[in-house]
């Protein structure tokens, strides 16, 4: 009866909107910065655009803008050149790492047979040539030819004196020879040499010189390169120089069918077949170009190392993806409003490297960055190594290294808090005698059960510090443990602080009585004094990260009653039996909504059961679109499950399976729905009672599927039990607490 109650009910109410701009459970994406423009290449209306941290294109018949990533089947980042090849029908993405992408008909086929062959030294690849079937790569040991009809590469031209490696930066031919580019002056080489990989069909041409060459292009019977402000060409009997613009260096040089394409240090130049110069506007968003495209008869763009793609026609337009402002994950966080990313950094000796960088902001969809350059308040704060959101306001708290906490509200700082109006004490002998201003470092905050603010206050004499909830300060010592970084306000009422020189130390629930906690039996038992992370999961356990793998502390008061030791857990691997990530460097931990553990490592990102037995995933860069396998950082948005990893490349993230529940269905969503035919992922629920009975029915009341959810979160892959994908038809999802209390139901639409 309850059942059919549910399903009139539901019949006459409707069901759920569809929930957009989100990614489906199990699905990727990647969150990178692409201002920092390296390359253009133009293929039919697609306009891309390659940057250190990636590739995107502009399609100017729909004026979208659409990053291509690691999801799509990019293999790496940092790219340094791309060219199409028309008759091959293959876009040509190469990396400095020395990688190679050939991207034809929407698929990617990577090479990697120059970064594992066993030739010394660097491996970037500086230019590509076109000739042919071939394409030409100019790389720091000498020249690689790549067979485009069999996507392979065919041989290595080592063209130095006396088979050096000399690193090429260009290579060109004018129908009759090779010209290459060097560190030590122009080579030449006949086409129809019998053996290009013997350096002695290679020839420095004479008048040059050893003078490096950086640029080099064939146009209308002449060879060109770029030196200070000059243009050069060589006519075969000698070298004719032109000043571009007097005291300002060219950048690059490439040749289009009517036109000499140019940068310098504040804009490109385009010289046609009369050498009349046609200018892009300087300034403004044009600051550091790198490369020129001319889209003839009038438009220009322009790729720039600070500003990314250019569009030039009458004022500069700027034209990039939505990211964070650069590719630095320190440690993330996350609150109900996204997560927070900070882009700092310390030196081994935790002190300042002047990163200005900020913190990143995913809030609706969106990339918000708060630094200097966004917020005039933040204008000479740099090494922000932590942020973190009001549990119950939308309020935002940061912590720039030296400076203090600064608490940040609708995108403005609304207060600063440090010796002068809080507990929290400078660094010693870091005051200015002339203004009394010193250095405040603050190495982490938290917010207890109570809505209290604590921080760690390193250097400090007293250097745990709180901010109480009616505005009032106080302080406590940890005896001898001053230099403190990270905190974290148990459940409890504990204070939980990492020790620089090792361990924890750890101050109880009435701040009377503080703990060491190291490696020594009785006292910890760590198994490494490097202590890396502090979190406490759903039961009130707190998982530290280690150099050596995770400790958990089960209860964490009784280390005030005497002797006490973390647990390691033994799991089972093949016939092997060892401790959970035993050998691992743990960076970073965090709690999903079903109380499953994810851990950052140097060897990726690892999702784990509650209990730390099971293995769920291990992404690493190989089997994922993770863009590197030192996890810096995760964090777990709690609305919608989706895991954020931050690496030491960049920011990706993962739509898990679970979410944060509550103790009552709370703006239930289902996603995507309606479900097409084409659509072979996970459907998500989300907003459910934690961990609640889940049934699935179709119209007659016939019970498809049943499960509990994870968390907050269902995550249904639209089969029945026998595996079988459900026919077309409206399905009911029904959701209950153990007492069938608290209930809920929902309705999906298959279309097959």
């Amino acid at each position: 009866m309850r059942l059919f109650r549910f399903l009139c009910l539901l019949i006459t109410t409707g069901s759920f909107l569809p929930v957009f701009a989100q990614i489906p459970v199990g699905q990727w994406r990647v969150h990178l910065p692409y201002a920092y423009g390296t390359t253009i290449e133009k293929v039919g209306s697609k306009v891309y655009c390659g940057s250190r941290n990636g590739l995107f294109y502009y399609d100017t018949e729909d004026n979208s803008i659409n990053p291509v990533t690691k999801v799509q089947g990019l293999s790496d980042v940092d790219i340094s050149f791309l060219k199409y090849a028309a008759d091959y029908q293959t876009l040509i993405i190469v990396y400095q790492s020395g990688n190679i992408d050939l991207l034809k008909e929407g698929r990617f086929r990577k090479l990697d047979a120059i970064v594992r062959s066993n030739i010394p030294g660097f491996k970037n690849i500086n230019h590509v040539h076109l000739k042919g079937r071939f394409a030409y790569l100019s790389t720091a040991f000498g020249i690689v030819e790549l067979d485009l009809q069999r996507s392979e590469i065919r041989n290595t031209f080592i063209i130095g004196p006396e088979g050096s490696r000399l690193p090429v930066h260009a290579l060109t031919d004018d129908g009759t020879n090779f010209y290459a580019a060097t560190d030590s002056g122009m080579y030449v080489a006949a086409l129809n040499a019998p053996n290009l990989s013997n350096y002695n069909f290679w020839q420095r041409e004479n008048q040059w010189g050893r003078r490096k060459i950086t640029h080099i292009a064939a146009w209308r019977e002449k060879i060109y390169t770029i030196g200070a402000d000059s243009l050069f060409a060589w006519d075969g009997a000698g070298w004719t120089g032109y000043e571009i613009n007097a005291g300002f260096d060219n950048t690059s040089l490439h040749a289009a069918k009517d036109h000499l394409l140019l940068t310098n240090v504040f804009r490109g130049i385009a010289i046609d077949t009369g050498f009349t110069y046609l200018y892009t506007p300087s300034g403004n968003l044009i600051s550091s170009p790198r490369q020129l495209l001319f889209d003839p008869p009038y438009r220009m763009w322009v790729v720039d190392g600070q500003n990314g793609l250019i569009e030039t026609v009458d004022e500069p337009r700027q034209i990039l993806p939505n990211g964070p402002f650069s590719s630095r994950a320190l440690r993330l966080s996350a609150g109900k409003h996204g997560p927070l990313v900070a882009a700092g950094s310390l030196g081994e000796a935790l002190n300042s490297l002047f990163i200005p960088d900020g913190i990143f902001h995913f809030q609706g969809e969106q990339w918000k960055s708060y630094n200097g350059g966004s917020i005039p308040a933040l204008a000479g704060k740099y090494d922000f190594i932590y942020a973190i959101e009001h549990p119950l306001e939308e309020k935002y708290y940061l912590l720039p290294w030296g400076f203090g906490v600064l608490e940040l509200t609708n995108g403005e700082v609304t207060a600063t808090y440090d010796p002068t109006n809080s507990t929290l004490e400078y660094i010693p002998g870091s005051v200015d005698p002339n203004t009394g201003i010193g250095a405040t470092r603050v190495g982490g905050i938290d917010f207890d059960e109570t809505g209290q603010l604590w921080m760690s206050n390193y250097g400090a004499s007293n250097p745990v510090s709180v901010r109480k909830t009616d505005g009032s300060w106080e302080s406590f010592r940890l005896g001898p443990y001053n230099e403190v970084n990270d905190m974290l306000a148990d459940s409890y009422g504990n204070k939980w602080v990492r020790i620089r020189s090792g361990g924890m130390a750890v101050l109880n629930q009435t701040n009377t009585e503080y703990r060491f906690v190291g490696t020594a039996e009785g006292q910890g038992g760590l198994p490494s004094p490097i202590v890396n992370c502090l979190v406490e999961d759903k039961d009130g356990a707190v998982w530290v990260g280690t150099d050596e793998g995770p400790v958990i502390f089960y209860n964490p008061n009784s280390i005030f009653r005497g002797a006490f030791n973390g647990s390691r857990i033994k799991v089972q691997q093949e016939q092997f039996v060892g401790f959970l990530l035993g050998q691992e460097v743990v960076s970073s931990i965090a709690i999903d909504g079903a109380n499953r553990k994810w851990f950052g490592t140097n060897s990726g990102a690892w999702l784990f059961s509650a209990d730390g037995q099971t293995l769920i995933h291990h992404f690493t860069r190989d089997n994922s679109p993770l863009l590197s396998n030192i996890v810096t950082g995760i964090a777990i948005d709690p609305v919608t499950g989706e895991v954020f990893m931050g690496t030491d490349k960049g920011v990706v993230s993962y739509r898990g399976t679970a979410t944060e529940g509550g103790t009552e269905h709370n703006n239930v969503q289902v996603f995507p729905n309606p479900v097409t035919a084409d659509y072979d992922g996970f459907i998500a629920v989300n907003g459910l009672y934690q961990n609640a009975f889940v049934k699935i029915t179709d119209v007659q009341g016939n019970l498809v599927y049943q499960t509990r959810a994870d968390g907050g979160q269902l995550s249904w892959n639209g089969r029945d039990y026998n595996g079988r994908r459900v026919n077309t038809g409206v399905y009911f999802v029904l959701s209950t607490d153990e007492l069938g209390q608290e209930t809920f139901a929902a309705k999906i639409l298959f279309i097959q």
